[in-house]
């Protein structure tokens, strides 16, 4: 009799050892991915409002040298990225809808850079 109690001892053990176990790395693997996500976007928002401010410092939509090239370059950044990552860090005024229209400040993009990029503030 006292070896069978003693192996049910040893199952219930293992069992509560296994279960913290799953706990703490159900913990762990959650937390992580949400952090290195948020470091990701980050850096994509970093990126992009480098480059949107290279070619628009003071941030009116307009590009501050008027070569053709540089000007054609403010209209390959309003692509949708820099919304996108704007809108899933959460900022003000970036809730994904319109688009960064330069010659429009009062536009839903350029509302969402003003606010998402902080050399425009």
């Amino acid at each position: 009799m006292r070896g069978l109690m003693l192996a049910t001892d040893t199952v219930v053990i293992v069992i509560i050892a296994g279960a913290v176990l799953v706990l703490l790395l159900a913990f762990f693997k959650g937390t992580g991915g949400r952090g290195i996500d948020q470091m990701t976007l980050e850096r994509q928002r970093s990126e992009l409002c480098s480059r949107y401010l290279s070619l628009d410092n003071d941030c009116d939509g307009k590009a501050d040298v008027k070569t053709n090239e540089q000007l054609n370059d403010i209209y390959k950044i309003n692509d949708p990225n820099l919304m996108n990552v704007c809108q899933r860090l959460g900022i003000p005024n970036c809730d994904g809808k319109g688009a960064i229209t330069p010659t429009d400040l009062a536009s839903p993009g350029m509302k969402c850079l003003r606010a998402c990029c902080m050399g425009c503030s």
